[in-house]
């Protein structure tokens, strides 16, 4: 009977050992886990502030291109509108152009009609 004891005791100790063992390694694996998500938490916090600096540049940006279209809308409006004044100026000065040239064939007219009055007047 003690022979049995003794056997089931080794038996045991041996369990124990194994279990000891097994004990030993999930504390490792236990520890190995706990570092592996200390530093994927780190990284993931790392991510989370690279998020939060795009989105306020991303913000920053996309003000910048509506501050943008708003001036290039103005500029093309301004542009408009000087086209429109250099289109009315043009005519003005066209207008301008041919009364003048009007005006300039009627005195030259006039020129020769008193010319011609003066030499019938001398000729008389």
């Amino acid at each position: 009977k003690l022979e049995g004891l003794d056997s089931q005791l080794a038996r045991l100790k041996g369990l124990t050992d194994d279990l000891q063992r097994q004990m030993a390694d999930a504390n490792s694996a236990k520890s190995r886990l706990a570092a592996e998500n200390f530093e994927l938490v780190r990284i993931n916090q790392e991510y989370e502030a690279q998020i939060i600096t795009f989105s306020k540049t991303k913000l920053s940006l996309e003000s910048q291109v509506e501050d943008l279209k708003r001036a290039m809308d103005e500029e093309n409006r301004n542009r408009l509108n000087l086209q429109t004044q250099m289109t009315s100026l043009q005519m003005d000065y066209d207008n301008l152009q041919a009364r003048f040239e009007d005006e300039s064939e009627e005195a030259s007219n006039l020129r020769n009609q008193v010319s011609k009055f003066n030499a019938d007047m001398a000729a008389d």
